[in-house]
């Protein structure tokens, strides 16, 4: 998605009151592949947790 450049993402621009926080697209575009890539390794992760006890459970005949 981010390799062929399909996903433009622009400059994120925060106002926060007094204080505008200005994040590069680059930096956003990090920020978006590290996001995503933490909430693919959560799935794999609750996945493969949730295939154990499944297999735990069925093993004890319930």
């Amino acid at each position: 998605m981010l390799v062929n450049q399909s996903v433009a993402i622009q400059d994120i621009i925060f106002n926060l009151g007094a204080i505008v926080s200005n994040i590069p697209s680059l930096a956003g575009s990090t920020l978006l592949t590290i996001i995503l890539f933490i909430f693919g390794v959560t799935l794999l992760i609750c996945g493969m947790l949730s295939w154990y006890r499944n297999k735990e459970i069925k093993s004890l005949g319930i």
